[in-house]
């Protein structure tokens, strides 16, 4: 891809200091070669390398000045994308949402999206019946978790800029899974009508601030959401700090509102670094009105090792509604060291051992973990991914806290899940969550990769049988790999699940198969068909066969052209056939 400086919407700027790197990637053995260097840069597969945080330590290019040219659709290059859509078929008003789930409206036949540049580096962006039936992205799975599932963003509205929205630092950092909470979770919010923002950046700042409206399917109410973000950070990220927030408007059912803020640091002499983030909610979805969240760790990263310790206090009920919580009503210490190395034989490895410990209100454990885990990459093109054992410990409670009855609590068909509890903590029960996992991979990063993984282990307590309160011991399966033919691009992947309950020898299972078959037939013109099945009696993701065909060309002036049938995000094949056109305005994406 080609992205002229007029795109950039430099028309006039000042004198600047650019970060400039000069890298290679060797594709057929997944090598990969920079001019700047530390050791404390990263490295990953082809697509996420080199890492946007290491520009941090590229060398420094000052005074450079750009002129961009004016765009042809206005003084300072507004970019319009109408789009006209037509489609048939018994699913023509089924939608896929971010995070899975089938909504029935209208289908959308026209629409459009739009960026009006205020500055050379903040923009306007907004939608109006955006449209998202055509997506290509997969994210079935059928392996039993932990916590609730966390989804990828397609939505073009909601993932480009999204860094702006989510400027936590600290949410992103190792050590005790409650780091992943997020308070702005853009795949919470289904299908909407209309959605406007400003993002962009000033100086040393980001910042942005997001509004979305529509109706919430599942509340059957209306919903009108706000979100911002800001950060500071110094060039070299040694000192940082941010705001963010959501008010969260829906309708009779009520309002949700979370701010949050905090800051980190890091030395780049002796490798210290540290960080702390609070969040506030309130609103009448939170009980008594009021929760928090805090979190934060001193750490000490060097090239050959690193030792983190964290505190994390969630409150009970914390849980924003348009956010991602993997649990709440917890507080303890996390820690965790890494040694990072090389051998004769060995590319780079590391070796991980991570442990925390945090308590409910109740004082009982409600989440316990330790982690044993290998990473290497061998001179040979073997790879281990993050291999080893995780020991885990979830505690639940009952939905009905009135219960108090021994004998009811150990009913299996009594319901649990972990976001309950306090302040009655009935029934409680610590399920075990443990696998051993071997992943092996062999070329990843080139354009033939292989990748194995077994696991093994006493995970959670999946009620199989009616009489069934005991633990199940699963083993889970995954093999998939990617080949190019000629101009045609292969990819296979394979998941089993298999189940047994230890209590009452009860036989559950699964399988998820997908193949991928996609064209380039030009540089502008590519051709796509994904088949995907899931079968067996498991529980864990909903059995069927789901068949997708796209057809995706851009024209000269960036305009472009969907031919879809179904949709690869489905769960089973959707009876729709979609004709969709979108005529660009404004500076072009490719040259």
């Amino acid at each position: 891809m080609i992205i002229p400086i007029r795109a950039l919407r430099l028309r006039h700027s000042t004198a600047q200091t650019w970060r400039i790197n000069v890298v290679r990637n060797i594709a057929s053995i997944g090598e990969h070669l920079t001019w700047a260097y530390d050791g404390l840069m990263q490295d990953s597969s082809t697509g996420s390398w080199p890492s946007f945080t290491d520009a941090r330590f590229w060398y420094a290019w000052p005074g450079v000045k750009v002129r961009g040219k004016d765009s042809n659709t206005g003084e300072r290059g507004l970019t319009i994308d109408p789009y006209l859509l037509g489609t048939v078929g018994a699913g023509r008003n089924t939608i896929v949402n971010a995070d899975g789930a089938l909504e029935t409206e209208s289908a959308r036949l026209a629409g459009v999206d739009l960026t009006y540049p205020i500055t050379d580096t903040i923009s306007l962006v907004g939608t109006l019946a955006p449209d998202f039936s055509n997506v290509e992205t997969d994210q079935q799975i059928i392996a039993p978790q932990e916590f609730p599932v966390q989804y990828v963003e397609y939505r073009p509205f909601f993932a480009q800029g999204a860094p702006y929205l989510n400027p936590n630092y600290a949410q992103f950092a190792p050590g005790s899974s409650v780091a992943t909470n997020q308070t702005f979770y853009s795949p919470s919010i289904g299908t909407f009508n209309r959605g406007l923002k400003i993002e962009g950046a000033q100086n040393r700042a980001s910042f942005a601030i997001l509004n979305v409206s529509g109706f919430n399917q599942q509340q059957d109410q209306p919903f009108d959401d706000t979100a911002f973000g800001y950060k500071f950070a110094q060039p070299d990220r040694t000192f940082q700090y941010w705001a963010d927030g959501v008010f969260a408007n829906h309708g009779e059912i009520g309002d949700d509102n979370t701010i949050e803020a905090g800051a980190n640091g890091r030395n780049l002499n002796n490798g210290f670094v540290w960080a702390v983030d609070h969040a506030a909610e309130d609103g009448s979805f939170v009980p008594n009105r009021a929760a928090q969240s805090t979190y934060g760790f001193l750490d000490v990263h060097k090239p050959s090792y690193e030792v983190n310790v964290a505190y994390a206090d969630i409150s009970a009920g914390y849980n924003p509604i348009d956010g991602y919580t993997a649990g709440s009503d917890m507080h303890g210490l996390s820690a965790f060291g890494a040694i990072y190395a090389t051998a004769p034989w060995i590319k780079s490895y590391t070796l991980y051992l991570g442990q925390d410990r945090l308590f409910d209100r109740s004082g009982a454990v409600h989440l316990a973990d330790t982690d044993g885990l290998v990473t290497a990459t061998f001179k040979s093109g073997i790879s281990i991914d993050n291999g080893g054992i995780m020991v885990s410990e979830l505690r639940s409670y009952a939905v009905d806290d009135t219960i108090n009855d021994e004998l009811a609590c150990n009913d299996p068909a009594l319901q649990r899940t972990s976001f309950t509890g306090f302040p009655v903590y009935r029934c409680g029960k610590s399920s075990t969550y443990n696998l051993f996992t071997v992943p092996l991979g062999y070329l990843d990063g080139t354009p033939t990769p292989v990748d194995v993984s077994v696991s093994a282990g006493h995970y959670g307590t999946q009620l199989v049988g009616q009489n069934d309160p005991g633990q199940d011991y699963v083993h889970l399966y995954t093999a998939s790999t990617s080949r190019s033919i000629g101009s045609i691009n292969l990819g296979i992947e394979y998941n089993a699940t298999y189940e047994r309950a230890l209590l009452t020898d009860a036989f559950d299972s699964q399988f998820l198969r997908r193949i991928s078959i996609g064209q380039q037939l030009d540089r502008n013109t590519n051709f796509s068909v994904a088949l995907r099945t899931i079968n067996g009696i498991g529980g864990f993701a909903v059995p069927g066969t789901n068949f997708a065909v796209t057809f995706h060309r851009v024209f000269k002036r960036s305009s472009e052209l969907f031919v879809d049938f179904g949709t690869p995000a489905a769960v089973s094949t959707l009876d729709r056939f979609i004709v969709k056109y979108v005529l660009h305005f404004g500076p072009d994406i490719k040259s």
